[in-house]
C-alpha cells in the first residue's frame, strides 16, 4: 500500500504541474506534441488531435514537449506556434504556470483539509506553557521550569505550540534564544538545539510530546539498530528493563543513556505474550546519548486528539493561514541548508515520501490532502528556483534575455543545463542514498546482496 499511496501522491502533484504548462502554452497558441505523467516507454498512451497522452512506468515526473522547447529543434525556428517564437513574456508566463499552479493546488485544497475536519494533537493549538522539562535536556540546562510561557523565539513572536515546535524542528544543531514569561517577568533563555537522530529534528526538552501520551509503546524501530538486531518490533510495549518496571516512554529513554554501553534486558508485551531480549545500547554522535534504535511516534494514539473543523468562511481563512506558514517555513529550511546551518541528511527523497504518504493515508483523507497540498508547495516553490533544467532556471534565462537584448546561444544553454542536471540528479542519489540507509540502514543493505550473490 505505501507504494500505491506514493504513485498517488506524486501523480497527482505532476498532474497538476504539467497541467498548468499544458493549460497557458495552449491558450498562448504553442503546439503541445506530448503530455506524459511519468518517465520511460508509455504504459497507456492515445493521442487526441494534435496531442499525444501518455502515463509512464516511472512515477517521478512527468513532462508537456511543446514545438520549438529544444532550442536544437530546427523545425521550430520557421512555426509560428513554436515556443522559441512566443515573447519572451509569454514564455515566462507558459514556464512559470506549472509552479504556480502546485501553489494555486495547495490555496484550493488546504481549506478542504479544515472543512472536513483533521484530527492534531490537542496542545498544538494551546499557548506554548511549559508542562515539562527532560532532564538534562538543553531547557533544563538553561534554566527553563515548569509554568514558563515561551512568547519569542530569536526574538519572533510565537502564540502556540504548533508556531514553536516548527521553529524549534528546524533548528537542530543550532542555538537559539527563547523569550518567556515568569511570575510576570519577562525572561530570556539561549540554547543549544538537540537532535532526534530517529527522525531528523531539533528539540530543546519542553515539547509536549515527552510527557503527553508517555506510554513506552514502539512505533518505529531503526534499521540495523540495536533493537532491530535483537528483534524488537513496531508495536511491542516495553513493560521492564532490567527487571524494573517501565514507568513511561521518558524514563526508559533516560535509563538507557545512563546505562551506556552496559548490556539491558528489555521485557515487551506483544500479542498476549511477554518476551525478553537482551539489547546492548550504541551511542550516538548527533544527539550525544546512547540509545537502541526504536522510536515512538509525535502522534501516538495515546496522546489527546482534538478534531480541527470549521464552516467554509473559517476553514478557507485557516487553510490560507496555514500554507503561508507551510511557505515561510519552506524558505527558512532553503535558506539554512544552502547557508549550512541544515544538514542534506534532514532531507527526505522518494522512500521517505512514500513512507510519509502512506503514514498521512493512515490518519485519513484530511491528513492525505494535508500532505499534497504541503507537498505541493515545496514542489512549487523547488521549481522556481534559479537553476536550469528547473522551470526557474528557464525564467532566469527569458529575464536575461531581456536585459541584454540577445537570445544565449543554443551551446551556452545547453551547457548550463547540463550542468543543472548533473547536480539535480547527484543530489537525488544523495538523498535516496540516505533514505535507505535510514529506512533499512546500509550496512544492512549491503550484506543482503552480498548474500543474495554469494556461493
Amino acid at each position: 500500500m505505501t507504494i500505491l499511496y506514493f504513485i498517488i501522491a506524486i501523480g497527482v502533484l505532476i498532474l497538476v504541474h504539467e497541467l498548468g504548462h499544458f493549460i497557458v502554452a495552449r491558450r498562448n497558441g504553442i503546439r503541445v506534441e506530448k503530455f506524459s505523467i511519468g518517465f520511460g516507454p508509455a504504459i497507456l498512451k492515445f493521442k487526441r488531435g494534435e496531442t499525444e497522452y501518455k502515463i509512464a512506468p516511472i512515477p517521478i515526473g512527468g513532462y508537456v514537449k511543446m514545438t520549438g522547447e529544444d532550442p536544437d529543434d530546427a523545425g521550430g525556428a520557421t512555426d509560428e506556434r513554436s515556443f522559441m517564437n512566443k515573447t519572451i513574456w509569454q514564455r515566462v508566463k507558459v514556464t512559470a504556470a506549472g509552479p504556480l499552479t502546485n501553489l494555486v493546488f495547495a490555496l484550493v485544497f488546504m481549506p478542504v483539509v479544515f472543512l472536513i475536519g483533521r484530527m492534531e494533537p490537542a496542545f498544538l493549538s494551546q499557548p506554548p506553557v511549559v508542562m515539562g522539562v527532560k532532564a538534562n535536556s538543553p531547557a533544563e540546562l538553561a534554566g527553563i521550569k515548569n509554568g514558563d510561557e515561551v512568547k519569542t523565539v530569536n526574538g519572533k513572536g510565537v502564540s502556540t505550540w504548533d508556531d514553536l515546535q516548527k521553529d524549534i524542528i528546524i533548528s537542530a544543531g543550532q542555538e537559539i534564544t527563547l523569550g518567556f514569561s515568569r511570575d510576570g517577568k519577562d525572561i530570556s533563555a539561549t540554547m543549544k538545539v538537540e537532535t532526534m537522530p530517529e527522525i531528523k529534528a531539533g528539540f530543546v526538552g519542553i515539547e509536549p510530546g515527552f510527557f503527553l501520551g508517555n506510554e513506552a509503546n514502539i512505533d518505529q524501530v531503526m534499521a540495523n539498530g540495536p533493537s532491530a538486531k535483537a528483534g524488537l518490533k513496531k508495536g511491542d510495549k516495553v513493560v521492564a528493563v532490567n527487571g524494573n518496571p517501565v514507568d513511561g516512554w521518558i524514563e526508559m529513554t533516560e535509563l538507557i543513556h545512563s546505562s551506556g554501553e552496559k548490556p539491558l534486558k528489555f521485557t515487551v508485551a506483544r500479542e498476549g505474550k511477554v518476551l525478553d531480549f537482551d539489547i546492548v545500547p550504541e551511542f550516538n554522535k548527533d544527539a550525544n546519548k546512547w540509545v537502541v534504535g526504536i522510536v515512538k511516534s509525535l502522534r501516538s494514539t495515546d496522546m489527546p486528539m482534538v478534531k480541527r473543523q470549521y464552516g467554509l468562511i473559517e476553514a478557507v481563512k485557516h487553510g490560507t493561514e496555514e500554507c503561508v506558514k507551510l511557505t515561510g517555513l519552506t524558505f527558512e529550511v532553503l535558506k539554512r541548508l544552502f547557508t549550512g546551518q541544515l544538514s542534506y541528511k534532514s532531507l527526505g527523497g522518494p522512500i521517505q515520501i512514500a513512507q510519509a504518504s502512506a503514514a498521512a493515508a493512515k490518519y485519513g483523507l484530511p491528513e492525505f490532502i494535508y500532505f499534497l497540498a504541503f507537498l505541493s508547495i515545496q514542489l512549487g516553490i523547488l521549481n522556481l528556483m534559479p537553476i536550469p533544467v528547473l522551470d526557474g532556471g528557464h525564467i532566469l534565462f527569458c529575464g536575461i534575455e531581456a536585459v541584454t537584448g540577445r537570445k544565449i546561444p543554443n551551446k551556452v544553454r545547453a551547457i548550463a543545463q547540463y550542468v543543472g542536471l548533473a547536480l539535480l540528479l547527484t543530489l537525488f542519489m544523495v538523498i535516496t542514498v540516505n533514505d535507505i540507509d535510514s529506512v533499512w540502514g546500509i550496512k544492512s543493505m549491503i550484506s543482503k546482496i552480498s548474500s543474495l550473490v554469494s556461493f
